[in-house]
This record gives structure tokens, sequence and C-alpha cells, in this order.
């Protein structure tokens, strides 16, 4: 239900618009994921989604050795996660 019911005071037709000519780009693919949710600007439109993509590319940076500052903080464990 949250995700059909819009933020109050937004253009719904300009938002569709914008929608309708993004749809082969990555805000159109962030709506498909959101299941249309961000394309209707709804009160859950990104939901989870943040913090999932936050923690793979954290997971990527960390795991491809591309910030070794990032490598430091896994190998100290814990208190590197805390830092």
């Amino acid at each position: 239900m949250g995700a059909t019911i819009p933020i109050p005071g937004v253009n719904a037709d300009a938002l569709r618009a914008l929608f309708a000519a993004q749809q082969n780009t990555l805000l159109g693919f962030l709506n498909i994921f959101s299941g249309g949710a961000l394309g209707r600007l709804s009160i859950f439109s990104m939901g989870i989604m943040p913090y999932i993509n936050a923690s793979i590319i954290m997971s990527l940076l960390q795991g491809a050795h591309v910030i070794p500052y990032l490598d430091r903080l896994a190998k100290e464990g814990e208190q590197g996660r805390n830092a």
C-alpha cells in the first residue's frame, strides 16, 4: 500500500513524463528494481535499496583491492569496521 501512495505535492504528470523519457537509463533501471514505486514517487519508493546498493558497492571495492584503505580496515576486524 505504501508503494502506491504518492508523496503529497508531487506533480504526477511531470514525473510520468520524466520516467517515460528516462526509460532505458539508470533511472529507469532503478525504477524497475523498486517495482515502479520510484516512478510514482511513493512513500516507500526507495525502501531498503540504498542500503543494499551501498553494501554491494563497498564489498566489491574491498574485494577488488581498489581502495587500499578499505582493505586495511577489513583486516582489522571489528575495530576497523567501527572506524
